[in-house]
């Protein structure tokens, strides 16, 4: 059976670090091997680490000077077993759901596809699961550009390249289980705001993720953190359909992220109507503002594609 590759990049990270590593190590598939990448820690993050890498011989500890989370990402693939095929980079305050590996593994390999992906479970600093039903996890309900229209995924279609360029159903890496040798042809994690959706529409130009509709990890929000009100989205979206512009793209491609990108202002007007509807003021205020800007984002790019 084909091995698994966990890459957790830390820094600065001991207060969640042995949580991360213990849901790895609670996997009901057990062959695995895990990278924990200490990315220039100055508190006990490398010391915790190198405690399981004494405890369990499936864990490896690399420390390299601060490069940020693309870099550490990086050099945790590089420091891979060869026979590893599949990867998993999960940030380092996340969690795996204990049949996480067992559930992805066989949707990542079916024939044809680079990847799966499954649904994340938010939950607060503490490991409390926000009280949300699994219909309302992030990229539960999935989208798909189609013409002039949006047409929703069914459970047993493939996340495809016409999905990802509306919005980044996949939010984040822990929920992704990567072939290798697809992850090598789309090229190296990059340095930038929105270096998850990057990847995924990198990964998506080649092939399809299989999609498996349950948890598959907690993802941990902070106080701190960008995704708790989108602002990471915000920052990230007008360099990501810069990219989408590429002459690196098919001309097929280059139409579907056109019109990812229309029906993507359609998506951020009908979330001011839901503000609207739930009063809920502010957010629309907010929203009304996401939808104005990426408008005028696609009148200035559109001919671009």
């Amino acid at each position: 059976m084909p091995q698994i590759g966990v890459v957790i990049p830390a820094w600065n990270a001991e207060a969640f670090l042995a949580e991360s590593i213990e849901s790895v190590r609670a996997q009901t598939f057990a062959d695995w091997r895990l990278v924990v990448l200490d990315d220039g820690s100055t508190d006990g993050t490398a010391a915790l680490a190198q405690r399981y890498a004494d405890l369990d011989d499936r864990v490896v500890v690399v420390s390299q000077p601060n490069g940020g989370l693309s870099a550490a990402r990086n050099a945790g693939v590089a420091a891979l077993p060869p026979e590893v095929e599949y990867c998993l980079f999960l940030d380092a305050d996340d969690l795996l759901q204990p049949r996480a590996l067992e559930l992805l593994l066989p949707a990542a390999s079916r024939p044809g596809l680079i990847g799966a992906h499954g649904l994340p479970r938010e939950v607060d600093e503490h490991g409390v699961p926000a009280p949300k039903q699994l219909h309302e996890a992030w990229g539960y309900v999935r989208q798909q550009a189609q013409r002039y229209r949006i047409r929703a995924l069914r459970p047993e279609e493939s996340t495809d390249f016409a999905a990802l360029v509306i919005w980044p159903c996949i939010e984040t890496a822990g929920q992704v289980l990567i072939r290798r040798d697809a992850l090598e042809a789309a090229g190296p994690w990059r340095s930038m705001p929105g270096e998850d959706w990057e990847m995924w529409l990198r990964l998506a130009t080649r092939g399809s993720f299989g999609y498996v509709p349950e948890y598959v990890m907690s993802k941990r929000e902070r106080s701190d953190s960008l995704s708790r009100d989108g602002k990471w989205l915000a920052r990230a979206e007008p360099q990501i359909r810069q990219m989408l512009t590429s002459d690196a793209l098919r001309p097929e491609q280059r139409r579907v992220a056109r019109m990812g990108h229309l029906l993507s202002c359609w998506v951020k007007l009908t979330w001011v109507r839901d503000d609207l509807r739930a009063r809920r003021w502010n957010s629309a205020l907010r929203n009304t503002y996401r939808w104005g800007k990426s408008s005028l984002r696609f009148a200035r790019v559109a001919w671009r594609y």
